[in-house]
């Protein structure tokens, strides 16, 4: 993982599935994906302050402290300022990918990045299941044969948090099947809990 350090971004802040950052991507996208989607944190083991939270919906200068891996990336939130919104910048709906088994671990969305180490596997359990607790949002990391990653944030089949929900399946391997929905950069597992497997 790497810290990319304080900083200011400009994007729309959404409540669904999770409370996350929709930020425009610069210049010409052509097929990729028009805007990054970063998935949000307190700037402890905790969702986003209240403060931060009343935004929802709306367009914000964020400041806080990025962290990154691979494809996930985190803000730990500390403030949000109400700004115009851009022209021609709204969200598109979730596009679904069909339905699939996976194979993989729940983690925290904050600590994996970059926060601690080695922030996965049965050493991080205890922290893990602390962060998402309080309401860091949980990822499902999936690996396949080739060491390809991936991260797929968890939601019920409704497309709500399952964070107290799941707190007993952290840092075990599993299998979970469900639809997938892709949103830009960001990819959503929707899975009944009794989908969800020991292996």
């Amino acid at each position: 993982g790497k810290f990319q350090g304080g900083q200011k971004i400009d994007g729309l802040l959404i409540a669904e599935p999770v409370p996350h950052l929709m930020v425009p991507r610069p210049g010409n996208t052509g097929n990729e994906a028009a805007f990054s989607r970063y998935l949000l944190s307190g700037t402890g083991k905790t969702a986003p302050k209240a403060a931060v939270l009343d935004h929802l919906g709306k367009w914000v200068k964020l400041s806080g402290i990025v962290v990154s891996r691979n494809q996930l990336s985190v803000i730990a939130a500390q403030s949000a300022e109400p700004i115009e919104q851009p022209p021609n910048m709204t969200p598109k709906a979730g596009s679904s990918l069909g339905e699939y088994s996976l194979r993989g671990e729940i983690l925290d969305s904050k600590c994996y990045p970059g926060v601690m180490k080695p922030g996965q596997s049965k050493t991080h359990r205890a922290c893990a299941i602390r962060c998402i607790s309080g309401g860091v949002p949980a990822v499902f990391r999936v690996e396949n044969g080739r060491k390809d990653v991936m991260y797929f944030l968890l939601t019920d089949e409704q497309g709500k948090a399952v964070n107290d929900k799941i707190l007993d399946s952290v840092a075990d391997p599993l299998e979970i099947t469900g639809e997938v929905v892709q949103y830009d950069d960001m990819f959503v597992l929707k899975a009944k809990l009794d989908s969800y497997k020991r292996i």
